[in-house]
Order: structure tokens, then C-alpha cells, then sequence
């Protein structure tokens, strides 16, 4: 989800997080599992996420121990070019983030010209 509030903290924002979808000023969606399966109670999930805003690339992939449970694939917004990365869960309780790094890099990955090239504008 990508967040650009024109009213910033407050119930406003906070209901738009809630809603599953793209909210006017506030929020927009860019990627829902189709699966629609939530996160199960006691298990460690990692994500790797990749961002180059130079090029609007972004791809998130989300695994269990070894196995990938979801993967975003290639998606393009030009919309975020730069700003505050963070997690954020509403409604699943004693959650415990650890082991959370980032670093800047912008080399482009390799899936990125594949796609452009299978998806012109």
C-alpha cells in the first residue's frame, strides 16, 4: 500500500488503512494476494522487499522458513520516489518485528527489463 495522506495521523487515515483498496488523498493498493490467506498464530515470516525509485520498480516476496509464500512480481509506481519505509499490523496481536534492516542500493534488478520489455507502455 502506498500512503500519500493529505490529512496525515489521524481517523481519517486510519480507516482508509483499514479499507482493502485505493482511498482518494490518502492511500492506494498496489498489490493483494489473491490467495486472501492472513498470517498463521506462532510462525516466523520473513519479506524482502526491493525498491528502486529511480525506475518506480517495486517487488515484495514473503516467505515461511525456506518456502516462498508470496511474491508480489514486477510492479511499477512512479509515485514514490522517496519518504519512510515502515511495518505496520492492525488487527493481529503481540506481533514481535525483529532482525528489520535496509540499505540503499540502486542497482536495478534483473526482472525489471524483462518486464518492461513484456509490458510496454
Amino acid at each position: 500500500m502506498a500512503v500519500k495522506s493529505k490529512t496525515g495521523p489521524g481517523e481519517y487515515l486510519r480507516n482508509s488503512l483499514w479499507h482493502t483498496g485505493d482511498i482518494a488523498d490518502q492511500v492506494r493498493l498496489l498489490w493483494k494476494d489473491k490467495r486472501n490467506v492472513g498470517w498463521k498464530d506462532k510462525v516466523s515470516y520473513r519479506w524482502f522487499l526491493q525498491h528502486r525509485p529511480q525506475v518506480g520498480y517495486i517487488r515484495a516476496r514473503f516467505y515461511e522458513g525456506p518456502n516462498l509464500v508470496a511474491d508480489t512480481g514486477v510492479k511499477i509506481d512512479n509515485s514514490m520516489r522517496g519518504g519512510r519505509l515502515g511495518v505496520f499490523c492492525f488487527s493481529q496481536e503481540n506481533i514481535i518485528w525483529s532482525n528489520l534492516k535496509y540499505r540503499c542500493n540502486d542497482t536495478i534488478p534483473g526482472d525489471y527489463q524483462e518486464y518492461i520489455a513484456q509490458n510496454p507502455k
